[in-house]
């Protein structure tokens, strides 16, 4: 996030690391913002030498990433199953760190985020916005409906390759 914040000239070029990790939420995810397919090619370009392939891979996973309004839809053991509204395509996403039922106890909800491979299954990349969306009875329902065939077909989106 530093280095695109840097690279397009977000943050000021002798920005430290202490002072990029005592910025606000907005300043680091504006500068998260700025990660796109040209600035991970070009951070792996100038750290190839200290960058091991597994690091490569995970940073070649955000020319896969979706950023999108989804609706966090159902919790499982792993995982969420976000739905997104736009393409009627459900996730299984999995958070890395705190459990999304923790971060959102109240589902569906509808949020903005980002999602990428990670290894074999998918993250969000972090942050997440929610909004002010009530989901009524009808149309939890009619996901529920979708959910519930995207099941049975096993269409359900557990990586993004």
């Amino acid at each position: 996030m530093m280095y695109a914040g840097k690279k397009t000239r977000f943050l000021k070029k002798d920005t430290s690391i202490r002072e990029f990790m005592n910025s606000t939420l907005e300043q680091i995810s504006k500068s998260k913002d700025k990660i796109n397919s040209e600035i991970v090619d070009s951070y792996i370009k100038e750290n190839i030498d200290v960058l091991n392939t597994t690091q490569i891979n995970i940073l070649k996973g955000f020319h896969k990433k979706i950023t999108d309004m989804f609706v966090v839809f159902k919790y499982l053991k792993n995982n969420a199953i976000l739905y997104q509204v736009k393409t009627q395509t459900f996730y299984a996403v999995k958070a890395l760190r705190d459990r999304f039922d923790t971060m959102i106890p109240d589902i569906p909800c509808v949020i903005t985020t980002t999602i990428l491979p990670f290894e074999d299954f998918i993250i969000y990349e972090g942050f997440m916005k929610s909004h002010n969306t009530l989901i009524g009875n009808n149309i939890a329902s009619e996901i529920n409906e979708l959910y519930l065939q995207a099941k049975s077909n096993k269409t359900i989106v557990k990586n993004i390759l």
